[in-house]
């Protein structure tokens, strides 16, 4: 938790009209002030072969953590991902988003993550790893650049188990999920499996 934490201290604060897609942003840059993100995320990804040994990392970590652990993964795998949108044209971030989108082992280690997640119910669907990793799927299908991109990313997910995974957060959100959740979470669904 303390790394998380470290890190969101550590990635600038972007404007408020820099955001876009309805990303949030973390927080805001004060005028004038210099807006390091882009050098933050360079030295997290540093170069290729570092990008693919995290995303491998990531998916070897999700295997063996369940729970708490595992959200906070996926939140700072989501975290990244959406610091790396905005900044899409520079090459580590392309490649950053590449790589996390033609992953087998990641949506492998994700979807069985999710499908296997027990005992996190903190009284709402929300804030439960499942929530996190629908969350995340939903992003990356809506922040598509391409048709084709989609459909290659719909192809991989069926090869490495959403289907189970949306099963077991569907059930899940039924029995502990508030009216609003299931609502939400059937129509992200809908709308990621349309999409």
């Amino acid at each position: 938790m303390q790394l998380f934490i470290f890190l969101m201290i550590l990635i600038p604060r972007r404007s408020v009209s820099g955001h876009q897609n309805g990303l949030l942003p973390l927080y805001v840059v004060a005028e004038g002030e210099t807006d390091n993100t882009i050098t933050v995320l360079r030295r997290i990804l540093r170069n290729n072969a570092t990008i693919s040994e995290f995303v491998g990392a990531t998916a070897s970590h999700l295997r063996r953590f369940r729970g708490f652990e595992a959200k906070n993964v996926v939140v700072i795998l989501e975290k990244l991902w959406n610091w790396a949108r905005f900044f899409r044209s520079d090459p580590l971030c392309s490649e950053f988003h590449r790589i996390i989108r033609t992953s087998a082992p990641l949506w492998s280690s994700l979807f069985e993550a999710s499908s296997s997640s027990t005992g996190d119910h903190p009284g709402s669907f929300i804030d439960t790893l499942r929530f996190y990793v629908s969350n995340l799927a939903n992003r990356l299908i809506i922040t598509r650049d391409s048709s084709s991109e989609a459909i290659a990313l719909t192809e991989l997910w069926i090869s490495t188990g959403i289907f189970d995974a949306m099963e077991a957060s569907l059930k899940e959100v039924i029995r502990f999920g508030t009216e609003n959740e299931q609502v939400e979470f059937c129509s992200a669904s809908c709308h990621t499996l349309v999409s």
